[in-house]
């Protein structure tokens, strides 16, 4: 657990811009906005795309609901080890600067909102966690060793998978990069992709691609579950299959 609560500043030299962390203590009993300034220790967050969100453990609120803006750009969003099952809820959140997402929780978190991403973001750390909103934007890369379950569809550039599990269980997920919009791509421990339950994904002007260690897979399982792109697997630095699915 982080030993302070509330947002630590840093002093800067003028014309210098530096990120701020928040840190949600959730102490505002019954009020769950963002904007209450008590649910972060005293100050809450400025929506200027240098902020560092942080969710910890002991909070008595694990239902955070953005309401300062239609949509806030932040440098990074963190669960930190122990934090609880949170479910994010509210208006857009926007990954700027940085563009990370850290999930380091045992307990799974939930993300209910859009998430527009600005810049190529990262999603790390250990926890698992649930993307119910839509995805716009840059592209995404998993290097988290827990599961991410992306349930909102939406429409990206690219979805690399370089640790951990990703199933997507719902809606439709545009991939729009023609370079390299989906690919499984551990080079450590096996990672995996799956789409489930009806779900599409949509790379109908790339190719998907299976490389890196052995053990890297994709799933694609039940009525209507579906990818459209070309597929490659390589083994090594050759192709070992290449097919349209």
């Amino acid at each position: 657990m982080r030993a302070a609560f509330g947002a630590v500043a840093v002093i800067a030299w003028p014309g210098a811009a530096f990120a701020t962390d928040y840190i949600w203590s959730g102490d505002s009993r019954g009020d769950v906005n963002w904007s209450n300034a008590e649910n972060w220790g005293g100050t809450a967050p400025i929506n200027n795309t240098l902020a560092n969100i942080f969710f910890d453990e002991g909070a008595a609120i694990l239902t955070p609901y953005q309401d300062i803006s239609k949509q806030f750009n932040l440098n990074s969003l963190t669960f930190n080890a122990g934090a609880g099952n949170y479910i994010l809820q509210g208006n857009t959140i926007g990954l700027v600067g940085a563009g990370t997402i850290n999930q380091n929780s045992q307990n799974s978190v939930t993300v209910q909102q859009r998430l527009q991403l600005g810049v190529n973001s990262t999603y790390t750390g250990t926890g698992s966690a649930v993307f119910s909103g839509a995805l716009s934007g840059q592209g995404l890369t998993v290097d988290n060793s827990g599961t991410l379950t992306i349930a909102g569809g939406g429409s990206i550039t690219h979805l690399l998978i370089s640790q951990g599990s990703v199933a997507v269980t719902a809606g439709v997920l545009n991939l729009t990069d023609p370079a390299g919009p989906l690919g499984v791509n551990a080079s450590t421990n096996p990672a995996s992709l799956s789409i489930t339950g009806g779900a599409i994904v949509n790379a109908p002007d790339g190719l998907a691609s299976i490389d890196g260690v052995a053990g890297n897979s994709a799933l694609i399982s039940g009525a209507g579950s579906k990818l459209t792109a070309g597929f490659a697997m390589y083994v090594g630095s050759k192709v070992s299959t290449f097919s349209s699915v």
